[in-house]
C-alpha cells in the first residue's frame, strides 16, 4: 500500500511508520517538525498542514492509496479552541487536498476521547461535551470531516484514542516513568482511580486491522482505540516500579495535593502555562473514565500486547535511549 502519515514524527506517528516499513509498505510522512527516528528521515516531507498549497502538492506527489491522520496540536495549554488550528483548519486542508487528488481509498482521522469530558458517556457518536480548548477542537474537525469529506469521494474512519503512553512517548508519561525510576513519584491519595489508558503498539496493531477492515465494518464509524480494560492507576504504577527495581511508591494525601492545586490555580490565572498541578488536573487524576469499546473488539479482536509486555518494552526503549 502507499500510505501518507500526517504527524508522522510525532508519538504515535513514529510507531506507526516503523511498524508500516517492517511491513514493506510505501510510507510517507508530512510533518513540519523532524522525525524522532533518525532511520525515518527519508520518508519525511517538512510541510505544515496549514500550508494549503504545500499540502496539496505532496498529496498530488504521492497520490496514497490510504492517508493516516495523526497531526495535531494535543496539550492542554490552550485557551480557545482557535490555538488549536491544525486540528481544524490543517484537517479541512487535507481533506481539500484528498478531493484534488482522488486517489485517497480510505481515510483514518485521529480525534480524541477528550470530545467527552472525563466521566461524561455519550449517547451516539456526535454527543459531545467537552472541557477543554484541545477537546473542542477535535469536536469541530469530526464536524469538518462528516461535513467536507465527501468532495474527495473516500471512505473515512474516525479513532478517539485515549491517553497512550509507550516508546518514542514525551510529556507526563514519560516524566511518570522517569519519576518512578527516580523514586520522586508520589501517588494521589488511596482512592482506586480507574482509567483508560492505551499501550502505544495496540493503537498501531488497531490502525493496521483499519486498513484491511471492510467497508462494512469501518467506512463513517467512530472507534474508540486503546486498551479495553481500565487500569486501576495504582497498580499500574506499582507494577512499573516493579519492573524497574525502583524504590517503593509513597502516597501522598489528597488534602495536601489540594493544597498545592489551589497555588497552581493562582499562578495558572496568573499567566503561567506549565503549573505542575491545578485543580483541574487533579480533578482529572481522580475520576473515573470508562470508554464504549464493544464495537472495538468487534473488529479490532483481541489486544497485541498486555500491560505487562508494554511496561517491559517501555523499559527496554527508555534503557537504549539512556533515558
Amino acid at each position: 500500500m502507499r500510505i501518507l502519515v500526517t504527524g508522522g514524527s510525532g508519538f504515535i506517528g513514529t510507531n506507526l511508520i516503523q511498524e508500516l516499513l517492517e511491513r514493506k509498505h510505501e510510507v510517507v510522512n508530512l510533518d513540519v517538525s523532524a522525525p524522532r527516528s533518525k532511520a525515518h528521515v527519508p520518508y519525511w516531507r517538512a510541510v505544515s498542514l496549514l500550508d494549503e498549497h504545500g499540502t496539496s502538492q505532496v498529496l498530488k506527489e504521492v497520490r496514497p492509496d490510504y492517508v493516516i491522520h495523526a497531526a495535531a496540536r494535543t496539550d492542554l495549554d490552550g485557551r480557545t479552541s482557535d490555538e488549536y488550528a491544525v486540528n481544524t483548519t490543517g484537517t479541512s486542508n487535507l481533506v481539500t487536498a484528498m478531493a484534488a487528488v482522488g486517489s485517497v481509498r480510505r481515510a483514518i482521522f485521529f480525534s480524541s476521547m477528550l470530545v467527552c469530558r472525563n466521566g461524561y458517556s455519550p449517547s451516539d457518536d456526535v454527543d459531545y461535551c467537552p472541557d477543554t480548548a484541545y477537546g473542542e477542537s477535535k469536536v469541530e474537525m469530526e464536524r469538518i470531516i462528516r461535513e467536507r469529506i465527501g468532495l474527495a469521494r473516500t471512505e473515512f474512519v474516525i479513532v478517539r484514542p485515549t491517553s497512550v503512553w509507550g516508546p518514542w512517548f514525551s510529556g507526563p508519561y514519560l516524566q511518570f516513568f522517569l519519576m518512578i525510576r527516580r523514586g520522586t513519584y508520589v501517588h494521589p491519595g488511596r482512592k482506586k482511580v480507574k482509567k483508560q489508558f492505551a499501550y502505544v503498539g495496540n493503537v498501531v496493531a488497531q490502525m493496521l486491522n483499519l486498513l484491511d477492515a471492510s467497508s462494512e465494518d469501518c467506512a463513517g464509524a467512530v472507534f474508540y482505540v486503546g486498551d479495553y480494560s481500565e487500569y486501576i492507576v495504582r497498580e499500574w504504577a506499582d507494577s512499573i516500579q516493579r519492573e524497574l527495581g525502583a524504590r517503593r511508591i509513597r502516597t501522598v494525601p489528597l488534602s495536601v495535593l489540594k493544597v498545592i492545586a489551589a497555588v497552581g490555580d493562582v499562578l495558572n490565572s496568573l499567566g503561567w502555562r506549565r503549573v505542575p498541578l491545578t485543580s483541574f488536573r487533579l480533578t482529572n487524576m481522580l475520576t473515573n473514565n470508562s470508554l464504549p469499546y464493544e464495537k472495538s473488539v468487534r473488529v479490532f479482536g483481541p489486544l497485541d500486547y498486555s500491560v505487562t509486555d508494554g511496561v517491559r518494552r517501555t523499559i527496554a526503549w527508555l534503557d537504549k535511549q539512556a533515558l
